[in-house]
């Protein structure tokens, strides 16, 4: 018997090896593709992306994410991006969700002409100080020192808060928040942007 199973495998050595040698392509291609399929694809800031920013191709690339990685909204598709403007600071390599744009309805309620704009370059103890839905009044100060603060917009409503961003706050940035305003304070804001530093009054909350 041991001679007849040595004369098999010597007739049919040639076959048993390109079998062997096929079943061991199937287990390495099986173990690769077990492993690309750990990862999803995943759209991430290239750089950082103040709040009020539109994005274009340009500020954002394509990544991976664990498969098991729990993160609500997650985009992956390069048009999920284009065009949404972003309602707070996104650090560099961020994935970017749903979470992180202004919505469709964020106007909702607001009279009509009322716009959402981005508030760059506000006072830290000012940007901390606040949260979605306060009411703020906006004041300017000029970098001369002999220019006084002065008021620009009364009772507006902040509707998106900014978040931490350290490579933001190492380049020297401030923060920015989003602001609902009418035409007037749009202007008024437009006109002292790059003047000096925005300061933000807290009305009482009611």
């Amino acid at each position: 018997m041991r001679e007849q199973i040595l004369s098999y495998l010597v007739r049919f050595r040639r076959g048993i090896s390109a079998f062997c040698a096929g079943l061991a392509a199937l287990i390495l291609f099986n173990a690769v593709a077990t492993k690309h399929a750990t990862v999803n694809p995943v759209l991430r800031a290239s750089h950082s992306i103040p709040a009020g920013k539109t994005l274009s191709a340009s500020d954002f690339e394509i990544g991976q994410l664990p498969a098991d990685f729990d993160w609500v909204g997650v985009l992956n598709v390069p048009s999920q991006a284009t065009g949404q403007v972003t309602s707070h600071s996104i650090a560099a390599g961020a994935p970017l969700s749903l979470t992180d744009f202004v919505g469709p309805n964020l106007l909702d309620g607001f009279p009509a002409g009322t716009v959402a704009i981005a508030l760059p370059n506000i006072s830290d103890a000012s940007a901390n100080s606040v949260r979605a839905g306060d009411h703020v009044d906006i004041y300017s100060t000029s970098a001369d020192p002999e220019t006084n603060t002065t008021r620009i917009a009364h009772n507006v409503t902040v509707i998106a808060e900014s978040t931490s961003d350290a490579s933001i706050a190492a380049s020297g940035s401030k923060s920015s928040l989003m602001v609902a305003v009418n035409s007037a304070q749009v202007q008024a804001i437009a006109k002292n942007v790059g003047q000096g530093i925005f300061t933000l009054a807290l009305l009482n909350r009611e």
